[in-house]
């Protein structure tokens, strides 16, 4: 076995887990008691950043489309493949999603410099009154 694929085995004794219990941990939060091995994951295998970006996980959902809505879309994908009718629907979902997370900094910029106006009246208004 080379050094990349190396086991470490964890044992676990009913000392131990009780320890663990006594700390306010639950059974979800420790190994049961017991033997556990453990191996390496090759390099090439392991998560990158860019890997554990929320717009790089896909989550399988189910859902209902009303039916003129997915005729449309399907009318404008290439091929009849569930996968490209994804890729569009994800495509125009993300331009929805980005459109509004622009207009959300934009009001609280707006905000931002409401609240910074009445500063800075408020601050001429003690000038003049001096």
């Amino acid at each position: 076995m080379s050094e990349q694929q190396k086991e470490y085995i964890l044992e676990v004794s009913e000392e131990d887990y009780q320890k663990g219990l006594d700390k306010g941990w639950t059974e979800d939060d420790m190994l049961p008691v017991g033997k556990h091995t453990f191996r390496r994951v090759p390099p090439e295998r392991r998560a990158k950043k860019e890997d554990l970006l929320p717009s790089n996980i896909k989550v399988e959902f189910q859902m209902k489309l009303d039916l003129d809505v997915l005729k449309y879309f399907q009318e404008h994908v290439e091929s009849e493949e569930i996968e490209a009718l994804q890729v569009l629907l994800n495509e125009k979902l993300r331009v929805v999603m980005e459109e509004e997370l622009k207009l959300k900094k934009v009001n609280l910029a707006e905000d931002y410099l409401d609240g910074m106006n009445e500063v800075i009246t408020d601050i001429k208004k003690g000038l003049i009154k001096r």
